[in-house]
C-alpha cells in the first residue's frame, strides 16, 4: 500500500497556500522535471509511477535506468530528476515522484504533466546560469489565455514563492518580477549566491514549468559578494547621511529612496534633486548617490531601499535594501561623519596606506589610516556587531610635510566594556575588506 505525500510550496513562512503542480509540457519535445525528497532517503532506490492513484500506479523507470523515462539522482541535493525526449498529448496525467523504502510504505508525491502542442506556459531555455553576485534573468511565455492570471517565481525546494504584484517595480530584495501584460513575465534575480542554485518554476495560475539554475563561482576579477548587511544607527532627532552605491551603466538613470518592509509595495520618500524630509543628491562619477535627512524619530526605524529607475519595456528596477536602526542613544556613533586630510607626499610610490586600530576596552576605539592615496577617498563605516555608521573621507592633493590623518569613532554608552572584534568596511562596490583587531 502506497501512501501519497503531496509537495506544498507557499509564500511565506507558513504553510497555508499550496501549490497543486501542473508542469506544462510542449508534445514531442524533450523535458526534464525535478522530484525531491528527505535527506534520510538519499540512499534509497528512486522511481517514476503513474496512475491517477498511488495505490494502483505503474513504475515507469528506475534511477539509472534508461528507456523513455531516465532518472538521475544526486543525493547531496535530495533530488532525482526525471528526463524524456518525448511525450504525446496522450501521455497528460498524473505521475508520481517516488522513493522505495523498505519495510515500511514508500514515500512520494503527485505531481500532474499537461502536455500539450502549444503549452500555455513555456520557457526559452529551462537551463540558466551566472555567477556569485552577478544577476539573472528568465522569461516565462503564456498564452492570452493565462493573460490575467497569478504569475510566480518558486524555488521548488525551499517551498518558497515571489508573486508578481502588477505594479512598476514589483520585486523582492534578490528577486524582481515584471509582467508585460501581454505574453510574457521577466524574473530577474540579483546579487546571485551559490547557495541560489537548484530548480525553480515558473508559475502562472494552475501552470509550472521548472528552471534550473546554476550559480557558478565569481569570475576572476569580478565583482566580489556583499556580505556585510546594513544597519545603519542613526540618533533620534538629529541630521544624518547614508550613502547609497549603483552600477556605473545606471549613471544617467534617475535615483530613489523607497520604504517599507518588502520592494512589491515600498512607499518612494524622494527622487534625486527633490527637497523635503529626505533630500538626495546624485555623484555619476563615483556612481554613489546620498541620503539626506534633517530628522528622524524612533518610529522611523525599519526597512529602506537605494533604487534606480530603469526605463525601458521588459526591464525593472535596481537597488538594495539597507535598516535603519532610529535611537536616542544609539549603540554606534561616530564624532564627525566627514572627515579629510591629503596625500602623504613622498617619492617613494611603492609604499601603500595602512590601518590600525586600537580599542580602549571602554567606549570607543580608534582608526589610524596612514599614507593616504588620493584613491581613498569615499565611504567607510565604522562597525560595531550589527550596527553601522557611515563615515566619509576626503584626501585632498599632498600638501609640503608629512601628513597623517587620525580620527576616533566613540561608541554609545550602551557598549560600555564591549570588545569589538571586528570593523571598519569600506563602501565600494565591494564590501569584503574587515580588519580585525
Amino acid at each position: 500500500m502506497f501512501f501519497p505525500l503531496r509537495l506544498f510550496l507557499s509564500t511565506g513562512g507558513a504553510r497555508v497556500n499550496t501549490l497543486k503542480l501542473n508542469i506544462a509540457v510542449k508534445s514531442g519535445s524533450s523535458g526534464i522535471i525535478p522530484c525531491v525528497y528527505d535527506k534520510q532517503h538519499q540512499e534509497n532506490r528512486k522511481y517514476l509511477c503513474q496512475g491517477t492513484y498511488w495505490s494502483s500506479c505503474y513504475i515507469l523507470a528506475y534511477a539509472g535506468e534508461t528507456g523513455n523515462f531516465s532518472i538521475t539522482d544526486y543525493p547531496d541535493q535530495s533530488i532525482f530528476t526525471v528526463r524524456w525526449d518525448k511525450l504525446e498529448i496522450s501521455d497528460s496525467g498524473y505521475y508520481w515522484c517516488a522513493v522505495e523504502i523498505d519495510g515500511t510504505p514508500d514515500a512520494g508525491y503527485y505531481l500532474y504533466l499537461t502536455v500539450q502542442s502549444a503549452p500555455g506556459v513555456s520557457v526559452k531555455s529551462s537551463s540558466v546560469s551566472g555567477h556569485e553576485g552577478d544577476n539573472v534573468s528568465v522569461q516565462c511565455f503564456y498564452t492570452s489565455g493565462y493573460k490575467d492570471k497569478p504569475k510566480q517565481w518558486c524555488r521548488y525546494k525551499d517551498k518558497g514563492c515571489y508573486t508578481e504584484k502588477r505594479t512598476d517595480t514589483s520585486h523582492n530584495s534578490s528577486v524582481q518580477i515584471r509582467d508585460d501584460g501581454r505574453s510574457s513575465f521577466t524574473v530577474l534575480m540579483t546579487g546571485l549566491r551559490l547557495s541560489d542554485s537548484g530548480w525553480y518554476l515558473c508559475s502562472v495560475g494552475d501552470l509550472q514549468v521548472p528552471v534550473q539554475l546554476t550559480v557558478n563561482e565569481p569570475k576572476p576579477g569580478g565583482a566580489r559578494v556583499n556580505t556585510l548587511k546594513l544597519n545603519i544607527a542613526v540618533k533620534s532627532g538629529s541630521s544624518g547621511i547614508i550613502p547609497c552605491v549603483y552600477d556605473k551603466q545606471h549613471k544617467e538613470n534617475l535615483k530613489y529612496l523607497c520604504w517599507g518592509t518588502y520592494w512589491s509595495s515600498c512607499r518612494i520618500l524622494a527622487y534625486a534633486g527633490e527637497t523635503g524630509k529626505f533630500s538626495i543628491t546624485d555623484y555619476p562619477d563615483q556612481s554613489i548617490f546620498t541620503v539626506r535627512w534633517d530628522k528622524l524619530e524612533i518610529s522611523d526605524s525599519g526597512y529602506y531601499w537605494c533604487a534606480v529607475e530603469i526605463g525601458g519595456y521588459g526591464t525593472v528596477d535596481a537597488g538594495y535594501y539597507l535598516y535603519l536602526t532610529v535611537q536616542s542613544a544609539p549603540g554606534v556613533s561616530v564624532k564627525n561623519s566627514s572627515v579629510s586630510g591629503h596625500e602623504e607626499k613622498r617619492t617613494d610610490t611603492s609604499q601603500n596606506p595602512s590601518v590600525q586600530i586600537s580599542d580602549d576596552g571602554r567606549r570607543s576605539f580608534t582608526v589610524l589610516m596612514t599614507g593616504l592615496r588620493l584613491s581613498d577617498s569615499g565611504w567607510y563605516f565604522c562597525s560595531v556587531g550589527d550596527l553601522q555608521a557611515p563615515v566619509q573621507l576626503t584626501v585632498n592633493e599632498p600638501k609640503p610635510g608629512k601628513i597623517t590623518n587620525q580620527f576616533s569613532y566613540k561608541n554609545g554608552d550602551t557598549l560600555n566594556g564591549l570588545k569589538i572584534s571586528s570593523c571598519f568596511s569600506p563602501f565600494s562596490d565591494t564590501y569584503s575588506n574587515n580588519y580585525t583587531i
